[in-house]
């Protein structure tokens, strides 16, 4: 059986990356006994000037053997408050997204780039500390398997639903 989607024979393709309808459970998605609120203390969105040297390739090969870490790259660092507004003490995983500049052409939604499990008990509230790497975070995976960090700018969302709790990181490639 084939899997990719061939346009010729009309066929769709026959994984989840070629399923065009809505997902009853999203990723992400947990069954808990309570319920759980985020909020940032800061609210306000981050700027980051992103030196590039000068020969610097702005396309890096998507393989782990030829990786290279950019000294110069940022660190996106923010702390979230998860509240149990629940009856009942519990365990929280607290996912960090990063979602692209708008009109990046075959960009996903948003993907997933941080987690941390925390334990909060009934009414009460604990502090979750996120560090990025900028570099690493706010890269897409093009078709033609290149890292590419587009300026412009991005959205950090911790958490999924009602709770989410966004803010702006604007990006903006120097020499």
């Amino acid at each position: 059986m084939q899997l990719r989607p061939n346009d010729q024979l009309g066929y769709p393709g026959r994984t989840y990356k070629f399923f065009n309808g809505t997902s009853l459970y999203p990723f992400g998605h947990g069954l808990s006994y309570t319920q759980f609120n985020y909020s940032r203390k800061n609210d306000s969105g981050i700027s980051l000037p992103i030196k590039v040297d000068n020969h610097h390739l702005c396309k890096l090969p998507s393989d782990k053997a030829n990786a290279t870490v950019n000294s110069h790259c940022p660190s996106i660092s923010f702390e979230v408050d998860v509240t149990n507004v629940g009856k009942v003490d519990g365990d929280d995983v607290v996912l960090v997204y990063s979602k692209p500049p708008k009109g990046v052409a075959d960009a996903p939604l948003k993907q997933l780039v941080a987690f941390q499990r925390v334990y909060v008990e009934s009414g009460k509230t604990s502090s979750v500390k996120f560090s990025l790497n900028a570099c690493k975070a706010l890269n897409l995976v093009e078709k033609t398997a290149y890292v590419v960090m587009h300026s412009g700018e991005h959205a950090i969302v911790v958490g999924d639903g009602d709770s989410s709790v966004s803010f702006p990181v604007e990006t903006e490639l120097q020499v």
